[in-house]
Protein backbone atom coordinates (compact mmCIF):
# COMPACT_ATOMS: atom_id res chain seq x y z
CA UNK A 1 0.00 0.00 0.00
CA UNK A 2 1.80 3.45 -1.02
CA UNK A 3 0.85 6.46 0.62
CA UNK A 4 1.05 9.71 -0.56
CA UNK A 5 3.53 12.52 1.05
CA UNK A 6 0.67 14.73 2.61
CA UNK A 7 -0.90 11.11 3.91
CA UNK A 8 1.83 9.99 5.81
CA UNK A 9 3.31 13.83 7.17
CA UNK A 10 -0.31 15.29 7.37
CA UNK A 11 -0.90 15.64 10.96
CA UNK A 12 3.14 15.48 12.60
CA UNK A 13 3.62 18.51 9.93
CA UNK A 14 0.65 20.28 11.30
CA UNK A 15 1.22 19.33 14.59
CA UNK A 16 4.75 20.87 14.43
CA UNK A 17 3.61 24.34 13.24
CA UNK A 18 1.45 24.34 16.10
CA UNK A 19 3.81 24.03 18.56
CA UNK A 20 5.62 25.83 17.01
CA UNK A 21 3.33 29.06 16.51
CA UNK A 22 2.84 28.16 20.06
CA UNK A 23 6.08 28.72 21.17
CA UNK A 24 6.65 31.96 18.96
CA UNK A 25 3.39 33.84 20.18
CA UNK A 26 4.64 32.42 23.99
CA UNK A 27 7.81 34.48 23.21
CA UNK A 28 6.41 37.82 21.40
CA UNK A 29 3.36 39.37 23.19
CA UNK A 30 1.36 39.13 26.01
CA UNK A 31 -2.50 39.15 26.50
CA UNK A 32 -4.05 37.68 23.38
CA UNK A 33 -0.74 36.44 22.49
CA UNK A 34 -0.75 34.34 25.51
CA UNK A 35 -3.71 32.60 24.80
CA UNK A 36 -3.07 31.93 21.55
CA UNK A 37 0.21 30.36 22.97
CA UNK A 38 -1.57 28.61 25.48
CA UNK A 39 -4.62 27.07 22.42
CA UNK A 40 -1.59 25.85 20.06
CA UNK A 41 0.32 24.15 22.74
CA UNK A 42 -2.22 22.77 24.02
CA UNK A 43 -3.92 20.52 21.10
CA UNK A 44 -1.18 19.08 20.26
CA UNK A 45 -0.50 17.65 24.11
CA UNK A 46 -3.95 16.92 24.27
CA UNK A 47 -4.12 15.12 20.61
CA UNK A 48 -1.16 13.08 22.05
CA UNK A 49 -2.63 12.15 25.03
CA UNK A 50 -5.94 11.15 23.58
CA UNK A 51 -4.07 9.26 20.45
CA UNK A 52 -2.26 6.99 23.79
CA UNK A 53 -5.27 6.65 25.81
CA UNK A 54 -7.85 5.26 23.20
CA UNK A 55 -8.19 1.70 22.73
CA UNK A 56 -7.05 -0.08 19.26
CA UNK A 57 -10.21 -1.67 17.62
CA UNK A 58 -10.76 -5.44 17.08
CA UNK A 59 -9.36 -5.08 13.28
CA UNK A 60 -6.22 -3.84 14.06
CA UNK A 61 -5.38 -6.52 17.07
CA UNK A 62 -2.63 -9.56 16.17
CA UNK A 63 -4.23 -12.71 16.13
Amino acid sequence: MKRSFLQMWGWPIAIAVSTLAGLIAGLVGDGGWDLLAAIALGVPALSCIWLGTRRRGQASRAP
